[in-house]
């Protein structure tokens, strides 16, 4: 028997046990190889023998021990562990006294020796394949060990379970076994119940799981005729694609890319409308096109569509409620006064309106800023005896005088005159105007010069005379002065007229005194005529003269 070295650790308590598996006699009385063990008459390998203790046998090439307890046919299974190997493991790895009979602890287990392997310990459906792993049965192919998720094919090749095809094909990497064929990944369609695989002239429909024509596969699923899709949809005969999107029968189809909806009509050829609609500047109308406007039947007006809100007047003309006037539409900013349009502002005055910046005054529209005189308007605003005066004039008694006049009781003495007797108005240096002569002081000579017979100047008893006696006093040069004063009033013949009320009065007077002053004049020329006929001659062609130039 082989010497074991001294050194090996724990021997001399491992030599009672290693005596029937070690230098072992046969029943045959022979001492068996130091590699095998004797199991009754025979001699067997260490690597086949199999079974717990005192029920052990001896597995028979190509046969193995398999779990430690069966010996089993696995095909050429490779070299074992020598029985050499075997020992020396079960010398270094002894039993402690946790392990029972044979057993031995290996990595933290009570191993039998059959299941030793490799430094493992192998499970009860595990061989150690080759010697140097532990292998499930159904794993052990040929000369491998396949891993976990493969099977064994033919007894020779390991499989992923995936690739498995019919009639024991493994597909190559990358493909898949679909309906017992190998196909490409990239051309597997469905999901894992019920896949197909799609051929090199297709592509796969990922939401139907079907295989479709290479551009045939509808955005939502499903197959279509790829000259047939539409945008998300399969035009079927009869019908053509519109704009990218929309399937339409062929007779619906109006102005080329409008498809018309049951019940429309296409009208103009381009727009699309329903039943009893017009078109009406390109869009469809259900009511009256009117000028190109849609309009609702009720608010047509003419020629015209009112809008909400607004009134037909006249058949022609759309007015907003707060501008109708009567039978009128009063323009935007004006106001209805007795039924007449009015600029904004203005104010009705009896039947009369007063425009902006006017003022009511009775029944008379007078402007901002004047006075009322009389129940009339004042421009002036210079109301006398409610009468509106001219600016600059005054009352006098029951007279008004203009501006530049006097007041000679009730009656207005034009500029250059003044106020003579008994309130009359004279010309001063006039006869009676404190000028000397005939008459002066006594009025009688006032009459002839004041007034005027039936109204008309320059006759007897109107206007200012000089009188033949004031002729014989003053001179020439005082005649022609007074001449000066006669033109000047003339040219006062205005203001005379607007006092000819207070100067008729004055000149029924006149008339008589003027008549007898006449008279005494007459006798005076006549005696003068006599006693000095030259100066006589001269008086009278002034007095001539004197008439000319009133006519």
């Amino acid at each position: 028997m082989q010497q074991l070295p001294a050194a090996l650790p724990g021997w001399f308590e491992l030599s009672a046990a290693l005596t029937s598996a070690v230098g072992a006699v046969s029943s045959a009385g022979g001492c068996c190889p130091e590699n095998q063990v004797a199991i009754g008459s025979i001699c067997c390998p260490r690597g086949l023998l199999c079974g717990l203790p005192g029920q052990q046998s001896c597995c028979q090439a190509p046969s193995i021990c398999v779990g430690g307890t069966q010996c089993a046919n696995l095909g050429t299974a490779g070299s074992l562990f020598t029985p050499d190997q075997i020992a020396t493991q079960q010398q270094l790895q002894a039993a402690t006294p946790e392990c029972q009979g044979d057993t031995i602890l290996i990595k933290g287990r009570c191993c039998a020796p059959g299941s030793v392997c490799n430094g493992g310990c192998c499970s009860s459906t595990e061989t150690c394949f080759r010697g140097l792993t532990c292998c499930n049965l159904v794993q052990q192919c040929g000369t491998s060990c396949c891993p976990a998720g493969q099977v064994c094919l033919g007894g020779s090749s390991c499989c992923p379970t995936n690739q498995v095809c019919s009639n024991n094909v493994c597909c190559p990497t990358g493909t898949q076994c679909v309906n017992g064929q190998c196909c490409p990944n990239t051309n597997v369609c469905g999901s894992s119940s019920a896949l197909v695989c799609c051929s090199s002239q297709e592509q796969c429909d990922p939401i139907g799981g079907q295989c479709c024509q290479i551009g045939g596969v509808l955005p939502g699923g499903g197959c279509c005729t790829p000259a047939n899709v539409c945008g998300p949809n399969c035009c079927q005969q009869g019908q053509q694609c519109l704009n990218a999107n929309t399937c339409c029968n062929t007779k619906d189809i109006c102005g080329g890319n409008t498809c018309c909806q049951a019940g429309q009509q296409c009208l103009d050829n381009s727009v699309c409308c329903n039943a009893g609609q017009v078109l009406c500047s390109g869009s469809c109308c259900s009511g009256q096109c009117v000028a190109g406007v849609c309009c609702d039947p009720s608010l047509v007006c003419g020629s015209t569509c009112c809008a909400a809100g607004q009134q037909c007047m006249n058949g022609n003309m759309c007015c907003s409620a707060g501008q109708v006037c009567g039978s009128t539409c009063c323009p935007s900013g004006n106001v209805c006064i007795n039924n007449q349009c009015a600029p904004a502002g203005s104010t009705p005055c009896g039947g009369s309106i007063c425009a902006p910046g006017q003022f009511c005054a009775g029944s008379q529209c007078c402007p901002s800023g004047t006075t009322i005189c009389g129940g009339s308007c004042c421009n002036t605003g210079n109301c006398i005896n409610s009468v509106c005066a001219s600016s600059g004039s005054f009352s006098c008694g029951g007279t008004i005088c203009s501006s530049g006049s006097q007041c000679c009781g009730s009656v207005c003495c034009s500029g250059g005159q003044s106020c003579g007797p008994n309130n009359q108005c004279c010309t001063p240096g006039q006869w009676g105007c404190g000028g000397g002569g005939w008459g002066q002081g006594s009025g009688w000579n006032t009459g002839w010069g004041s007034g005027g017979v039936g109204g008309f100047p320059g006759v007897w008893g109107g206007g200012v005379r000089p009188g033949w006696g004031r002729h014989l006093l003053a001179g020439d040069e005082q005649q022609q002065q007074q001449q000066q004063q006669q033109q000047q009033q003339r040219d006062d013949g205005e203001q005379q007229e607007r006092e000819v009320m207070v100067v008729h009065t004055a000149a029924d007077e006149g008339v008589q005194h003027g008549f007898l002053g006449r008279q005494l004049l007459l006798e005076s020329q006549e005696n003068e005529r006599h006693a000095h006929p030259a100066a006589a001659t001269a008086a009278a062609a002034g007095v001539v003269q004197e008439g000319e130039a009133d006519s």
